[in-house]
C-alpha cells in the first residue's frame, strides 16, 4: 500500500513539474521581440507596442520608428500581395548600417527594399527590421503600386493577345485582300 501512495505523491509531483516546466520563458510563444524591453536603435528611447496597419509591432516612444518582425512585415505586404512570389525580391544586397539590433544588440544591415529607392535596416540574426517614421506608409504605397502595375500589364497582354488573335482571322485577311483588288 505504501508503494501506491508513494507512487501517487509521485504523479502529483510530476504533474506539477510539468506544468512549471512548460511556463519556463524558453516555452513562450510570444516572440522574442515583445517579451524583452527594447530601446530604439535611433534615439535609446524606450520602445512600446503600437498598432500599426492593424498589426502590433514595437515603436519608438519619440516617433522616430518601429520594429517588425519578419512575419509582420510579411503581413504589412500582404495587405496589397498575399502570394510570395508577387512580391518580388526583398533583397538582392546589403551593407553595415548604422544602427543596432534592438533584441541583440549587433549591427543591423541596410537595403534598397525591394529594389526600390526605399532603404530599410535588418538583423542578421533575423529578429527583425527596423522601419524609420513613415516607412510603413511608404511600403503600403510601392506595394499597391506594384499591384496595380501589375494587374494592367496583365490586362494589356490579354488585350494585345486578343488584337493579334483578330489579326490573325482569316475573314481579316479576306477584307484586306479584297480591299488590296478593289
Amino acid at each position: 500500500m505504501l508503494l501506491s501512495a508513494d507512487f501517487a505523491v509521485k504523479e502529483e509531483l510530476s504533474q506539477e513539474m510539468i506544468i512549471e516546466f512548460w511556463t519556463l520563458p524558453f516555452f513562450d510563444t510570444t516572440p522574442l521581440e515583445k517579451r524583452i524591453s527594447m530601446r530604439c536603435p535611433e534615439c535609446g528611447a524606450e520602445m512600446t507596442n503600437q498598432l500599426r496597419h492593424g498589426i502590433a509591432v514595437q515603436s519608438c516612444s519619440n516617433d522616430h520608428g518601429m520594429w517588425f518582425t519578419m512575419s509582420e512585415l510579411d503581413e504589412l505586404e500582404n495587405e496589397a500581395f498575399s502570394d510570395e512570389e508577387e512580391k518580388g525580391s526583398l533583397m538582392l544586397s546589403s551593407t553595415p548600417a548604422k544602427y543596432s539590433c534592438p533584441v541583440c544588440e549587433s549591427s543591423l544591415r541596410q537595403f534598397d527594399y525591394r529594389m526600390y529607392d526605399l532603404v530599410l535596416e535588418y538583423c542578421e540574426n533575423r529578429h527583425g527590421f527596423w522601419l524609420e517614421a513613415g516607412e510603413d506608409d511608404r511600403i503600403l504605397v510601392l506595394m499597391k503600386e506594384r499591384k496595380r502595375d501589375e494587374q494592367r500589364k496583365f490586362s494589356a497582354e490579354a488585350n494585345w493577345q486578343s488584337t493579334v488573335k483578330h489579326l490573325q482571322s482569316h475573314s481579316l485577311f479576306m477584307k484586306l485582300k479584297d480591299l488590296m483588288r478593289g
